[in-house]
């Protein structure tokens, strides 16, 4: 999608706070609320300045009323009636307050996620028409991102796994011959070196990862949800397995200087 240059600081804090929305937590919902208006407020103050002898506006007058977002809305609705309606421009206005209690208050306010949706969409929109740019993919585009960067984050984390069973072979004298990595869980699980439960876990993440490999369809809701969950358990597991290996190279350095004590007592 080409972006009109006018656009540019504006669409960064755009994707940025609908990034924050994305991670869904009290300080990111915070956040992204600031970041929506912000870019909001930017694209109207870059409109209107760069519109200023089209729209029949004084820069003396712009100056005068840019830092009254109240007037700004005003001005959008007198010039542009098209533009917006007096509906969303009240919609704005009140996200927009309610931002401005957000910044200068901050930590401790809740805010709904629904509110932060829904003052997304409003900002999409009146940016759109302002700039007469297709952003209606743009939540989903950034969605897909996000989705991308979290499973190679579960396939990162996947590896690791993946590296601390095969050093667990001569550790725990498991099967030397080759063996596919569902069978080496459920090893791992039989000589009670994982619970039943962390086995199940592992064998589910291997599903999901194997399904994502082969996936032609689109990513539904309960994958993206799902996503979050399995990084969270393999790092579980990640903590788990690495503390039992650095337990096992305890042992083999107390047992190696053991060995040396001893073949130094006899020379």
């Amino acid at each position: 999608m080409v972006v009109n240059p006018w656009l540019s600081g504006c669409m960064e804090l755009l994707e940025h706070g609908i990034k924050h929305f994305l991670n869904d937590t009290e300080y990111d919902r915070r956040e992204a609320m600031i970041c929506i208006d912000n870019a909001l407020e930017l694209a109207i103050k870059t409109y209107i300045s760069r519109n200023l002898r089209v729209l029949n506006i004084k820069r003396k007058d712009f100056n005068n009323l840019k830092q009254d977002f109240s007037k700004l809305l005003n001005l959008i609705l007198k010039v542009i009636p098209d533009k917006i309606s007096e509906i969303e421009l009240s919609s704005i206005e009140h996200n927009h307050n309610l931002r401005n209690n957000l910044y200068h208050e901050g930590i401790g306010i809740s805010i709904n996620k629904e509110i932060v949706k829904s003052y997304g969409k409003e900002s999409i929109s009146l940016i759109s028409k302002l700039y007469d740019v297709d952003l209606s993919n743009l939540i989903k585009r950034l969605e897909i991102e996000r989705f991308i960067e979290k499973l190679k984050t579960l396939e990162k984390e996947w590896s690791r796994i993946n590296l601390l069973i095969l050093m667990f072979r001569l550790d725990f004298d498991l099967e030397i011959g080759e063996l596919t990595v569902k069978e080496r869980i459920s090893e791992l699980s039989s000589k009670n070196i994982i619970s039943l439960n962390q086995k199940n876990t592992l064998l589910e993440i291997l599903a999901f990862l194997d399904m994502m490999k082969s996936k032609t369809s689109k990513i539904s809701f309960q994958e993206l949800e799902k996503i979050d969950y399995f990084i969270t358990k393999a790092k579980e597991t990640n903590v788990f397995l690495s503390s039992i290996a650095e337990e096992k190279k305890k042992e083999r350095r107390s047992k190696w200087e053991r060995g040396n004590e001893f073949t130094n007592f006899n020379k």
